[in-house]
């Protein structure tokens, strides 16, 4: 059976549509349906089912599907053997001064003449990158009780979830400068009745509905870490971040404050395809990381 069969028939279940996936692969929607029906009477039965809106899975389909991609990720991975040592770490990280401030602090204690890539992105958008090779390691943040959700998902799409850190308490980062920065504690309702900042993604604002602030008054959506900073330096905004003093106190700009009457804990975990093995330089990493 050709590889590239695979791919197309990967290709056609996660869009849903023939034609598309034809489109997307510079082949015929004619020559796609051809390879289709000639898998089908290979393997002994339907894979996909016509439907008004396109075309589904058959039960048989989908455990066909799932082993499919467990073979095309083997294929990728057998290619990246001898790239693995060579190339330089390729990251998704969820927005976070704290894993950007590891990963600088990283590259001081490792230096490499590698090429290193780290994108921001939410831990959902992660999970999409790594399936798609577009990173090899995902650094994410989650509710520590909403921790089965995202294994969950991880294991529905071959990934595996591992722990760095859990029920980390949450802090709230502010200017040096704000009127609360003398305090040793702050409450629920100091960041109520004070401008609050989170960026425009669904995992931030469900842990604003968590913790009682979804409809705070004067709430201001960011999509970039950037912004985020500048709207906590300049405007005295408040936002919420995971501490560790190792990190975050040689940072003079910003002041972390423990959230009290929070039952809400924040964890920090790492993804990885199914079936990849992590290189040295990624393992040096995630220890470094778990060392702070």
């Amino acid at each position: 059976m050709n590889l590239n069969y695979f791919q197309y028939l990967v290709e056609v279940a996660n869009i849903g549509s023939i034609s598309k996936a034809a489109e997307k692969n510079f082949v015929s929607q004619p020559y796609l349906s051809g390879i289709i029906k000639k898998i089908e009477e290979e393997v002994g039965f339907l894979i996909f089912r016509r439907t008004n809106t396109g075309i589904e899975l058959t039960e048989k389909g989908e455990l066909f599907i799932n082993e499919a991609k467990k073979i095309l990720i083997g294929i990728e991975n057998i290619k990246n053997i001898n790239k693995k040592n060579e190339e330089g770490l390729s990251i998704g990280m969820v927005y976070s001064l704290f894993f950007t401030k590891c990963f600088l602090k990283f590259k001081k204690f490792k230096p490499t003449d590698l090429q290193d890539k780290v994108y921001e992105m939410s831990p959902i958008e992660i999970f999409k990158a790594l399936i798609d090779n577009k990173i090899r390691l995902g650094l994410f943040s989650y509710a520590t009780n909403k921790k089965n959700k995202y294994w969950n998902i991880a294991k529905k799409y071959h990934l595996k979830c591992w722990s760095i850190y859990e029920n980390l308490h949450p802090h709230v980062i502010m200017s040096r400068s704000h009127p609360l920065a003398a305090n040793d504690s702050i409450t629920i309702s100091d960041l109520k009745s004070n401008p609050y900042v989170v960026y425009d993604k669904s995992e931030f604002l469900i842990y604003l509905e968590m913790i009682g602030i979804r409809n705070h008054p004067d709430l201001l959506l960011v999509s970039d870490r950037g912004s985020f900073s500048d709207a906590i330096l300049d405007n005295n905004y408040l936002g919420i971040t995971t501490y560790f003093s190792g990190i975050n106190e040689q940072d003079n700009k910003f002041i972390y404050i423990k959230l009290e009457d929070c039952d809400e804990t924040i964890g920090i975990g790492y993804a990885i395809l199914d079936n990849y093995k992590l290189s040295q330089r990624e393992k040096d990493f995630i220890k470094f990381i778990k060392d702070r």
